[in-house]
């Protein structure tokens, strides 16, 4: 299995990090002028020829995406223009901006399960731009009539951020939201603390497209010999599926499970199809692309869960 390591500085990607200077600037990008001593330049140059060699890649740089069956580490932004393949979809689960990166989370926001490699406290208009960028970018990759499945929930700060996104994907790129499946989990976070708040048992799946013709799996059943019209196999919009599979939980807080990814290959894409997931966390749509014969090209931020997808896939 082929595996890329692309970490991001501010502005660039690089293929070797600085130590942290506190400052944010890179060495790729341009300092503003200041007048400094002589005595401050020559410390500046010793500390600058002690630093470790950073080899600062263009964006055609990138190394390119060719085949599928992949788990890729870096900025799926800056990864997802390299794939030179065509994707039939996507299935993924975005982080869901809770405040989980202990670095950054405001002070209203729980101090426990942190990320360490993204920023999950943004507010609401930096949240919904990625996701906007991200769409943007699936527009070169992902097949005319394929699909992107969009699992998010939102916290109770913020219950109305998943309707925000969509309407700005919609206003701002060429998808459509067309389908919204429910998942039904066994558990949900309680709100017993709350007199307001429900316990949420569902999560949402949003089904976006740039056509009304995108393709699903539902088998034709009958036709009606007088009129010709097509009564397809019964399907509904809602999954029961558990909260996420074992082993998991002690690598990534907030995963979805291989039942609820079978269950939606298996609805939306003929065996064969290659799926991208952008946040792919620990791995669990490329798990159910294998199980169920669809290929898989997996993008994480983080090095230790890509390291993990990598090890579950190898299974």
């Amino acid at each position: 299995m082929e595996r890329y390591l692309l970490s991001q500085q501010p502005d660039t990607i690089v293929a070797n990090k600085l130590p942290d200077t506190g400052h944010a600037s890179s060495w790729c990008t341009k300092r503003k002028k200041r007048t400094r001593s002589h005595e401050g330049k020559k410390i500046e140059e010793k500390k600058r020829k002690s630093a470790p060699t950073q080899i600062c890649l263009e964006e055609e740089k990138v190394p390119r995406v060719e085949t599928a069956d992949v788990v890729l580490t870096g900025d799926c932004l800056k990864i997802i223009p390299s794939i030179d393949v065509q994707v039939d979809g996507v299935i993924t689960s975005p982080p869901y901006n809770l405040g989980k990166n202990p670095n950054h989370r405001r002070k209203d926001q729980s101090d426990h399960d942190f990320y360490s490699s993204y920023d999950d406290a943004k507010s609401a208009k930096e949240y919904t731009k990625l996701i906007v960028q991200l769409f943007r970018e699936l527009e070169k990759v992902v097949a005319p009539k394929g699909i992107v499945l969009l699992n998010m929930s939102y916290s109770s700060k913020d219950a109305s951020l998943p309707y925000h996104v969509v309407v700005s994907v919609e206003k701002k790129t060429s998808w459509k939201n067309r389908e919204t499946l429910f998942w039904k989990k066994p558990t949900a976070m309680p709100f017993q603390t709350s007199p307001r708040n429900l316990s949420r048992i569902v999560e949402q799946v949003f089904l976006f497209a740039r056509n009304t013709d995108f393709v699903t799996n539902k088998a034709v059943k009958s036709v009606n010999e007088k009129t010709g019209q097509k009564f397809y196999a019964y399907a509904d919009n809602y999954i029961e599926a558990p909260c996420f599979d074992p082993g998991t939980r002690k690598h990534h807080k907030a995963t979805f499970p291989c039942a609820l990814v079978e269950h939606l290959l298996r609805l939306y894409f003929p065996e064969g199809s290659i799926i991208l997931d952008p946040f792919c966390g620990t791995g669990t749509t490329a798990v159910a692309c294998k199980r169920t014969g669809r290929h898989y090209i997996m993008i994480d931020i983080d090095p230790s869960y890509t390291k993990f997808s990598e090890e579950r896939v190898a299974e």
